[in-house]
């Protein structure tokens, strides 16, 4: 295959600026690429956060900032760029007024999306095409990832420019979708008489960025096979299932990988010890150094700890665990938390810490390095999610042997082999119902099988040894844009 021209698109990108899983996999994507010998241009939004000193990030030498009219008011946009240590070249869209924030997504002070979030996007998207134009771009594809970015593929056909580029159109998460009311059409650049119902404009009496992205792409791709199949159903699709369905032949599902240089369990800076499948005493070490670390007791060592690594909100099935965890507590067991979200979830597990300080850890915090030291620590990793388009700490945690207890759901379904009904082969354990009982079955089934330490063993072994690397699934996106 000759070397192509990639454009990708993304509200964030490890190590720029990382909210959630969409950052680890457009900031792992590029890298990949580059090593397969692509020659790869990343756009991301100049936001305060970012630190360009440390990246080395400048103003594009010979362009002069751009006037951008936002519904007669003029925005000026103005790209800087740098290049990521592994070869790639970052263009950055710099806009004060809508990226110098404390928030990327949402306001802090408040917790929900800015009063502006659709303007916020459409200048993104106007900007990137500005900064292609202004270099005289002309890429083999135009990769756009989640409604931040999906007006991009709508400009391209609009204004008719690059016409020998592919434009792709992923979605990490179809609960997210960007509905904005039709005001946002002037933002957009695009007259009234083009909203109206069925048009690719309008959405249940919203303008739907998420729609216009599947509407306009040549194709659209989602983050797991079995998830693809699931945003065709009224129970996952979310308004959106009829489109995907008219649209399915240009629907697939590729799976996210993870990034081994970041997530591994030798000479990791994160981790007190080193271990590997062959030798698992360092992962008994760090367990015991994760145990000190969060005053738990030492007796804690010989019984199982259960882990959780999420966004404390609906999706992840914070609900249903929220209703067992008195009962399961009555166990020998110890349970780590790490994530933040809706104050009600925080509140509560921070009650159970003080009802249970010798058994839960509450961490209502972000902390990479305390993230790695949970997976690490950790003998069960769970993930109880309502649905988990592909889900990344499933693949963390079978890498790290810390066995998952996840929902049959999405990704979940594609990289975990539940034991109970593949002995042989299985990686972990999986239920089906969104169902609190069939959570705590599944968490007692994981706990009785932890208790036969050589059979746990096995089962350590084989998700550790499981192959979730990037290269595969950018071998396939690279198919996928030259078919």
């Amino acid at each position: 295959m000759k070397p192509l021209s990639i454009v990708i698109a993304s509200a964030e990108a490890y190590p720029y600026v990382k909210v959630g899983g969409l950052g680890d996999v457009v900031g792992a994507l590029p890298r990949e690429f580059t090593k397969m010998g692509h020659r790869v241009t990343l756009f991301l939004p100049l936001y305060r956060t970012i630190d360009i000193d440390r990246f080395g990030i400048k103003p594009v030498k010979n362009v002069k900032p751009i006037p951008v009219d936002m519904a007669g008011r003029t925005e000026w946009m103005r790209p800087f760029s740098c290049e990521d240590k592994t070869g790639f070249k970052l263009y950055f869209i710099e806009n004060s007024n809508y990226f110098s924030r404390d928030g990327v997504y949402t306001d802090p002070k408040t917790g929900r999306a800015y009063p502006d979030d659709g303007e916020r996007w459409t200048f993104f998207a106007r900007g990137i095409i500005e900064t292609i134009k202004a270099l005289s771009l002309s890429p083999d594809v135009v990769h756009c990832n989640d409604y931040q970015t999906a007006l991009v593929p709508v400009y391209i056909k609009e204004q008719g420019i690059l016409p020998d580029t592919r434009t792709i159109f992923s979605i990490h998460n179809i609960g997210y979708q960007g509905k904005y009311d039709p005001s946002i059409l002037s933002f957009i650049g695009v007259g009234k008489n083009r909203f109206y119902p069925m048009s690719p404009f309008e959405f249940y009496g919203k303008v739907n960025f998420m729609k216009l992205g599947i509407e306009y792409a040549d194709r659209i791709t989602t983050v797991s096979p079995t998830y693809a199949e699931e945003i065709k159903t009224p129970e996952y699709g979310y308004g959106l299932e009829g489109l995907l369905s008219k649209y399915s032949h240009k629907l697939s599902g590729i799976l996210n990988g993870i990034d081994y240089d970041i997530w591994k369990t030798e000479n990791n800076p994160n981790l007190p010890f080193s271990y590997t499948s062959e030798d698992l005493s360092g992962k008994r070490m760090n367990k015991l150094e994760l145990i000190k670390e969060l005053g738990l007791p030492k007796e804690a060592l010989d019984l199982p700890m259960l882990g959780i690594i999420t966004r404390l909100a609906p999706q992840k099935g914070i609900d249903i665990l929220e209703e067992i965890f008195p009962r399961f507590m009555m166990r020998d067991i110890t349970f780590v938390l790490l994530g933040t979200g809706e104050p009600d979830y925080e509140e509560f597990f921070e009650k159970m810490a003080l009802s249970f300080p010798k058994k839960v850890s509450a961490n209502i915090r972000f902390d990479i390095g305390l993230s790695h030291r949970i997976l690490a620590g950790s003998d069960i990793l769970l993930i109880p999610s309502r649905y988990e388009p592909c889900g990344l700490t499933q693949m963390f945690a079978m890498h790290y042997g810390t066995v998952p207890v996840a929902r049959k759901t999405g990704g979940l379904t594609d990289t975990i082999t539940d034991f109970t009904e593949n002995p042989e082969s299985g990686t972990g354990f999986l239920f089906e119902e969104y169902d609190p009982e069939a959570l705590l079955k599944a968490i007692n089934r994981a706990i009785t099988v932890f208790e036969d330490y050589p059979t746990w063993r096995k089962i350590m072994i084989r998700g550790m040894r499981k192959d979730f690397s990037w290269h595969q699934s950018a071998k396939i996106y690279t198919q996928l844009y030259t078919e």
